[in-house]
């Protein structure tokens, strides 16, 4: 039979095992009760603040008054509901939920993001900017296109096709022969949609780079994105 002095380092290690677990299962419990207090409360809020956000942006001017003594919850869930509105939206609506975006310092709150030092923060930040069509934001998310992770320069890519003016898609032209496939892609996918709108830049890149790989995909899009004799 073992000595129970032996026995010690044993019976120390089960029961700060045994501890850790109860820990653990303490924090889950309370992490799943405060998911359920959060779930309960946007139920009970987002339909308030849907009402408040569609009487705001029918609005002329943008009304921004009813969102100025919002707590740090109800502004998320506004900022939520506005990106889901804008998948939606489009014409007159849409500019006025960017402005509502904008006046509620929400389009500054992105740019700062970024300039984070997590990619996924910098790439989710560029995402929500194109999803909310915010001008605005063209030039930081042209220096996303700088970026050094590859998922940031993705999101800028598209973006940029969501919101930018055709000097602004001009830049994205040149992304035709990065180094990374996946951004190459992304910008033929988004030139192959708005290319119409700049034909002169896709030529002439076609014509002046030594990426045999860009020509090839600036070609490609004058003989289907862009249309004859344009």
């Amino acid at each position: 039979m073992a000595p129970a002095i032996a026995l010690e380092p044993l019976r120390n290690g089960v029961l700060a095992l045994a501890g850790a677990v109860i820990l653990l299962a303490v924090f889950l419990l309370i992490e799943r009760g405060a998911a359920a207090q959060r779930s309960r409360r946007t139920r009970r809020r987002e339909p308030v603040l849907s009402q408040l956000l569609f009487q705001s942006i029918q609005s002329s001017p943008v009304e921004t008054s009813p969102f100025e003594r919002l707590n740090r919850f109800d502004r998320r869930l506004v900022r939520s509901i506005l990106l889901g509105l804008s998948l939606d939206l489009r014409g007159d609506t849409d500019d006025a939920i960017a402005t509502l975006y904008r006046d509620l310092g929400f389009l500054q709150r992105d740019i700062t993001r970024l300039r984070s030092w997590l990619p996924t923060r910098r790439a989710n930040a560029a995402a929500d900017l194109g999803l909310i069509h915010a001008k605005d934001a063209i030039p930081a998310l042209a220096q996303a296109l700088k970026d050094g992770d590859v998922r940031v320069r993705q999101a800028a890519v598209w973006a940029i096709g969501q919101v930018g003016m055709p000097e602004s898609l001009s830049g994205l032209v040149r992304l035709l022969g990065d180094r990374n496939l996946v951004v190459a892609h992304r910008a033929q996918e988004v030139l192959a949609e708005r290319g119409r709108e700049i034909p002169a830049a896709i030529l002439r890149y076609a014509e002046t780079t030594s990426s045999r790989a860009g020509r090839l995909a600036a070609i490609e899009l004058i003989g289907t994105a862009v249309e004859p004799g344009a």
